[in-house]
């Protein structure tokens, strides 16, 4: 059900995640982050999820600060990835359970 976008947005053979969703995510997980660093938060509260390419630029700055605060990761690369994210990814998070996904990514809607 929904309207004719989010219908559309999840016809077979497109991605059904679009910016908003990401962007309502993002914002959640920042809430959970703020509120586990108010009390002792147990293991297994909070995954990392994400979907990239090319982003080894702004992953050397920004794993360093979600590996604390995180039990779990799945990464998304984009099979187009032409950097050294993978290596990057598993340099900051390796020490903790994840994996990364290799992914065909055909962008973000019609």
């Amino acid at each position: 059900q929904g309207s004719p976008q989010q219908r559309a947005s999840m016809a077979p053979g497109r991605h059904t995640c679009g910016t908003r969703r990401l962007l309502g995510a993002a914002v959640f997980l920042a809430l959970v982050v703020a509120a586990g660093a108010q009390e002792q938060r147990q293991p297994g509260t909070l995954l990392l999820n994400m979907l990239i390419k090319n982003e080894a630029e702004h992953l050397s700055r920004s794993l360093p600060k979600w590996a604390p605060l995180i039990d779990y990761w799945i990464v998304g690369i984009d099979a187009n990835n032409t950097d050294n994210s993978e290596e990057i990814i598993r340099k900051h998070l390796g020490h903790l359970p994840g994996e990364t996904v290799v992914v065909e990514f055909d962008g973000m809607g019609p």
